[in-house]
């Protein structure tokens, strides 16, 4: 629908994750959601929306709650930055205040300085946490990491010494985010202690109920619409909801209950678009593949053939159908996401990668007994069920299809915390039906698929995708750094570590009345775009809400 002229004021209720509970805000502890601490602290950047999403080029869809290429992006807290071989500087952005706001006080309203982001690195390196600890053993920094990399220049400029160019340095302030001392020291288990500098401050918590949010008055960004600038956020209240029920929650959509719901999944759009045909929507993704992932230091699938075997007795449309996503754009994600440098088509790559991805039971039927399984052989298949995503159904699927080439998988469901605990401490055999996020070459695909990498949970030796990756990181040349991932890429799909899958099928809807919203979610590693929007308070009466 028409924007129309902005309005101030009201209340808008947006449901971000299906939770009965947001964890604990406490920067050192797990679990709580970056999506609702990043309403009040900001990060290094954020996505540029109004130049480069649906408001202007339209070339960065801003719609999933990963990375974002840096060309996208443009300074959160940090106004700019200049990088070079040995040094990156860091230009703060003036006149950004921490609000002082919170329903238990802890601090007074004060500037966001050079000091608070020396204070923040020194509460990282001892155990590096973040972005810092996807540096370590890399020698982009010296190590052990210590504070004495970080050199404060003046109020607003900080200086961090590099030993080369890294093509993801940004990935080095992925945890660094505008958290006071004063909160950190009083009570970061709180989240009525919290304060930042974001587009919003804690008004209340109510545990097992709901999140509401007011106004950063002093907030930076404005919202540039038809030439002029202004103000933001809009809206008075914020409200995020804790719901963990998917029918529940599409049952608040229906009734207008929440204005905003980012994460649909499939298996409900159908009935929302009978019901509420008015409701505006936008196709998403998580912003992770669902996959099946193999061990590959353990028989059978050590053999790189039984893999390859494996993936040809998998029927990939099948899955991407059932997953329901109707974007074809969103089929082929892997090992990069499309929009990504070094991206392949399926169409462009060699004749022994397009093979795999064509459905041939037959031909991995005589590919399993050249292997040495003339009769097959039986498996096991770790399911992580986190809520919102299909693993088990994918792993139910793609057990069916195996079976047809004689390949017996039993299934093991598991809640995400004991399923993770499974993967990441080879406390598995098999194969697991778990999603990978995959984003900012080649960072993420060096934790997956390198030898020795962070998050190689699958065991998986490429020496040759190794060093290729390790190059690129280095590469200065941003065409010869393509070609580079290219490379790499093609040699971890040849290579099977994963059977790849479609993203996941959501879609985010929005009543007519929230204006100035284009389907973006919590863009950039959950960085909020709510306060870009507004609701249309006539429009929502006449509509009889």
């Amino acid at each position: 629908p028409p924007i129309g002229m902005p309005q101030y004021g009201g209340t808008m209720t947006v449901l971000n994750h299906l939770l009965d509970d947001f964890g604990n805000p406490n920067p050192l502890a797990p679990g709580g959601l970056p999506a609702v601490k990043n309403l009040v602290v900001e990060k290094f950047h954020v996505g540029n929306v109004y130049e480069y999403g649906d408001r202007g080029t339209g070339e960065w869809p801003f719609n999933d709650d990963t990375g974002i290429p840096l060309k996208y992006v443009l300074g959160g807290f940090v106004e700019s930055w200049d990088v070079s071989e040995n040094e990156i500087v860091v230009h703060l952005r003036e006149g950004n205040y921490f609000t002082g706001l919170s329903p238990n006080k802890v601090m007074d309203k004060r500037e966001y300085t050079a000091d608070d982001f020396i204070w923040w690195w020194d509460y990282n390196v001892d155990q590096p946490r973040g972005g810092l600890r996807y540096f370590v053993g890399t020698d982009f920094l010296d190590e052990p990491i210590t504070n004495d990399s970080v050199t404060k220049i003046d109020k607003y400029t900080v200086s961090i010494a590099t030993n080369y160019y890294h093509v993801n340095w940004h990935g080095l302030f992925a945890g660094v985010v505008a958290y006071p001392q004063e909160w950190v020291d009083s009570d970061p288990d709180d989240w009525e202690s919290m304060v930042g500098t974001g587009p919003y401050y804690i008004k209340e918590y109510v545990s097992g109920s709901h999140i509401a949010f007011g106004p950063n008055p002093d907030y930076w960004q404005k919202a540039t619409l038809e030439g002029l600038e202004y103000d933001t956020p809009f809206v008075d209240t914020l409200v995020m909801p804790m719901i963990s029920d998917e029918s529940t929650a599409a049952a608040a959509l229906r009734s207008a209950t929440v204005d905003v719901h980012l994460k649909v999944s499939m298996p409900y759009v159908d009935s929302l678009s009978s019901t509420n045909p008015d409701l505006a929507t936008k196709y998403s993704g998580s912003g992770c593949i669902d996959a099946i992932n193999f061990r590959c230091d353990e028989p059978p699938f050590d053999d790189v053939n039984v893999r390859r075997a494996m993936m040809i007795a998998t029927d990939i449309p099948a899955v991407n159908a059932m997953l329901m996503h109707p974007s074809p754009d969103t089929h082929h994600m892997y090992p990069i996401p499309q929009g990504w440098p070094g991206w392949v088509a399926i169409e462009d790559m060699p004749d022994t990668a397009q093979l795999l991805y064509d459905y041939n039971p037959d031909l991995a039927v005589e590919m399993l007994a050249d292997a040495g399984y003339p009769d097959g052989f039986s498996t096991a298949i770790l399911v992580d069920n986190w809520p919102g995503e299909r693993n088990a159904d994918v792993a139910e699927l793609v057990a069916s299809q195996w079976a047809k080439v004689g390949v017996t998988a039993e299934i093991s469901v598991f809640e995400t915390t004991e399923a993770y605990r499974r993967w990441t401490e080879a406390d598995y055999h098999g194969v697991s039906s778990i999603a990978l996020p995959l984003h900012t070459p080649a960072t993420f695909q060096l934790r997956y698929f390198s030898v020795g990498g962070s998050r190689n949970y699958m065991f998986y030796e490429d020496e040759y995708a190794t060093v290729r990756l390790q190059a690129s990181d280095k590469e200065t040349d941003p065409v010869e750094r393509n070609k580079i991932m290219e490379e790499a890429f093609i040699s971890i799909t040849e290579g099977v570590p994963t059977i790849p899958f479609a993203y996941p099928g959501l879609v985010s809807y929005a009543w007519p009345w929230v204006k100035n919203w284009y389907g973006e979610g919590w863009y950039n590693i959950h960085t909020p775009g709510a306060h870009n929007w507004w609701i249309d308070q006539d429009l929502k009466a006449e509509m009889g809400y």
